[in-house]
């Protein structure tokens, strides 16, 4: 077997890897999450009922910051299996480095030197800004802690244009079209060419014990392949590593609606609300959480039921609205 060879058979089974463990990672984060939304709003529900106080409201502050921990981390879990929902907006890949680079300084040594090479037009895509603000500072803490005695940092933009038998060598996968590429190179130790396939598989992490959680890799590499793109990365010991992404690139005219601001109330309403969740516990908490703000509610265990329940409900079922009108 030719070398080429050699690296896309690794890089394909690696990838069927990831994939596999995605889809058990993406299930066991699901379940779990719907476990803790239970007892997080539980929780909630006993502050705000009883308006407990003292040594009680501790133990339930306790309660509800693990909860929160724990939420993070299946969030991290739902990102690399690509179920996480993602809010796409339009934005220029330029600015979101320009407007983090003076928290990145904060977060690199001083015996780092940092270098941006932005391109000169815009680098317009549609993704979550949020999650890409996070690929961006899993990659510059990675490169940080490489360079445990100082290197070099370099950010940099590009537009590219992948032709049809161009980007398809035995590691770079991209397929035909318009990118907007984003790389961060380091000059650190880098990593050995045995580890190279296993960078983005959830809790898989070279860093010592306490110092990571193996998960930074894996949530970019999910927050990439959900919006479209691309990753993968260079590496070779005692020289350093680059990471590239590619993203496609959005027209500059496009918008996205502005969201609605969140009501600071909690809207009340008299409406008959069917509610299809085959979770039960989750049902009953959407079920107590609705009747309480004075909603009638049917739940359904599927789809199918649902259809069955719609028919068998006296009276319509309604679309609650927070500026409707009920009787007093």
């Amino acid at each position: 077997m030719s070398p080429s060879a050699a690296i896309w058979r690794r890089s394909f089974v690696s990838r069927k890897k990831m994939e596999a463990v995605g889809q058990l990672a993406g299930g066991v984060a699901h379940d779990f999450n719907n476990l803790l939304i239970v007892i997080q709003v539980h929780a909630q529900l006993l502050v705000d009922d009883a308006g407990v106080d003292g040594p009680l409201r501790r133990d339930i502050d306790e309660i509800l910051s693990a909860t929160r921990r724990a939420a993070d981390l299946t969030r991290q879990l739902l990102a690399f299996s690509r179920k996480q929902v993602l809010r796409s907006v339009v934005f220029d890949l330029n600015s979101v480095i320009t407007g983090m680079e003076p928290m990145i300084r904060r977060l690199i040594d001083e015996s780092i030197e940092i270098g941006t090479v932005c391109s000169t037009e815009p680098v317009i895509v549609s993704a979550d800004q949020g999650q890409m603000e996070l690929v961006l500072m899993n990659l510059v803490i990675n490169a940080r802690d490489a360079m445990p005695d100082g290197g070099r940092l370099v950010i940099e933009t590009a537009h590219i244009t992948i032709a049809d038998k161009a980007g398809r060598s035995a590691t770079i996968r991209t397929a035909p079209g318009d990118y907007a590429q984003l790389s961060v190179t380091d000059t650190g130790v880098g990593i050995p060419r045995d580890q190279i396939a296993r960078v983005f598989e959830p809790f898989f992490t070279t860093k010592e014990i306490g110092k990571g959680t193996g998960l930074g890799l894996s949530t970019l590499y999910g927050i990439v392949k959900q919006s479209g793109g691309y990753v993968w990365v260079e590496s070779e010991v005692g020289t350093g590593t680059t990471f590239t992404i590619h993203l496609p690139r959005a027209a500059p005219e496009t918008r996205v609606p502005e969201q609605p601001a969140s009501p600071s109330v909690r809207p009340r309403g008299c409406e008959t609300i069917l509610v299809a969740e085959d979770e039960g516990a989750v049902a009953s908490l959407i079920e107590r959480i609705l009747q309480k703000q004075g909603y009638t509610v049917f739940i359904a265990r599927n789809g199918k039921e649902a259809l069955s329940l719609a028919q068998r409900v006296p009276g319509r079922i309604d679309m609650p609205s927070p500026t409707s009108s009920c009787p007093k």
